[in-house]
């Protein structure tokens, strides 16, 4: 077919070569790379000039012809090849398997490096959201297609990150923590579980679940009472197959999560129970026990898996007659005990390890209505001139009120 060309619309000032197809009924636009010549087709002339610009961009900063033109799926696959020399065994084996089982399916083979928009990013998404894949792999796809299109932004391939604005739609799960009496309840039943003092420990300090697991002997200081927060353990996906362990240690989710958190003689004692109870399993364990030195160990001394500690809590909240939570609930639990017994809440941030007091007055301002309360009382009571010791309740409260206010 004869190719009709609108000469009037042929070229702009440095927009490249623009012209019109009549035959296709759209805007075609060349760009030169490395001496060849890419072309790419529009609906409108705008979008054509729009291409030809970052285009032009991209060459002025280094693209290459064999970059620009490559499949997006093609690059991805060079780019965990080069990964695999750099990166931590873990590390490359997630990016491998979010690429292989959650990116690639979706992306069209078609679909070159170059032509990658944000909202092919946010199409994937939103394709992953569908269908059913969870708010945890979809930031991890998210996060995988960051970092690349970072490494090609880092070489100058790339003028942006197109994966940047891409949002992970997220909705929180809903709180839900235990009372004093449901814990006193909860812990009664949990005397002589093999994870007792895993679940005493949670409450009493409001650890994390992974910074518990990552919890090593060294970490502890007998004499002061205390324990240094210093690193969680994370779990490479479930699907993760071959050599090697499906976990590693890091530090905390943040440099405030790094922390000393003092202990009560009660949960010392716990702790003691526990050591004893690891001699008795690296005993049984012999040859086949991995020392870590970890305090919660599975029974051949490595990280117990998050899928056998789920289990093992339902069971015994089933057993206790109590409402189905979550492990980091307990968290959750210990945060709002600390602020009804009047705990300061600077104090409770610091043993939380967030980064401010605001985050944990936020977090907690269910706790309100209570301590509205137990304000009421002693104001009540210092007007009528009794003998109180006016406790720190009305100075969180206020606290609380500001932190939402703002």
């Amino acid at each position: 077919m004869t190719e009709t060309i609108s000469r009037q619309n042929r070229r702009g000032h440095r927009e490249g070569s623009i012209w019109y197809r009549e035959d296709r009924k759209t805007w075609t636009a060349q760009v030169t790379v490395q001496v060849k010549r890419v072309s790419r087709a529009f609906q409108s002339r705008s979008e054509a000039q729009k291409w030809v610009r970052e285009m032009q961009s991209s060459v002025e900063t280094g693209m290459t012809d064999n970059i620009a033109r490559s499949s997006l799926l093609y690059a991805l696959q060079q780019w965990l090849v080069e990964g695999k020399r750099r990166w931590e065994p873990a590390t490359y084996e997630l990016y491998d398997h979010l690429i292989h089982k959650h990116i690639k399916p979706h992306i069209k083979k078609s679909l070159k490096v170059m032509d990658v928009k944000p909202f092919h990013i946010q199409e994937l998404i939103n394709k992953l959201r569908i269908g059913g894949v969870g708010v945890r792999t979809q930031k991890y796809v998210r996060s995988t297609l960051f970092t690349f299109f970072e490494d090609l932004h880092f070489q100058r391939v790339f003028q942006y990150n197109p994966a940047e604005g891409v949002i992970v739609e997220y909705k929180p799960p809903e709180m839900k923590t235990l009372s004093a009496e449901q814990v006193h309840h909860f812990l009664e039943s949990a005397q002589d579980h093999p994870m007792e003092a895993f679940y005493y420990l949670a409450i009493a300090t409001g650890m994390r679940e992974g910074e518990l697991l990552g919890l090593r002997w060294s970490d502890i200081d007998w004499a002061s009472q205390s324990i240094k927060v210093q690193r969680q353990v994370q779990w490479v996906l479930k699907a993760k197959k071959g050599p090697g362990p499906r976990y590693f240690f890091k530090a905390p989710k943040s440099k405030a999560s790094i922390r000393r958190v003092a202990l009560g003689t009660a949960t010392i004692e716990k702790l003691r129970l526990q050591q004893a109870r690891v001699a008795t399993m690296r005993g049984l364990a012999g040859a086949k026990w991995e020392e870590l030195d970890l305090v919660f160990p599975n029974l051949y001394g490595r990280p117990i898996e998050k899928g056998n500690l789920i289990r093992q809590f339902r069971s015994l909240l089933q057993k206790a007659g109590l409402p189905k939570i979550r492990i980091h609930d307990l968290r959750h639990t210990a945060a709002t005990l600390m602020l009804l017994m009047n705990i300061h809440p600077k104090v409770v941030s610091e043993r939380l390890g967030h980064s401010n007091i605001q985050i944990t007055l936020q977090l907690y301002s269910h706790a309100i209505p209570t301590m509205q309360i137990e304000a009421a009382k002693q104001i009540d009571d210092l007007l009528n001139l009794r003998s109180v010791n006016v406790t720190q309740s009305t100075d969180t409260l206020n606290l609380f009120e500001k932190a939402i206010n703002n």
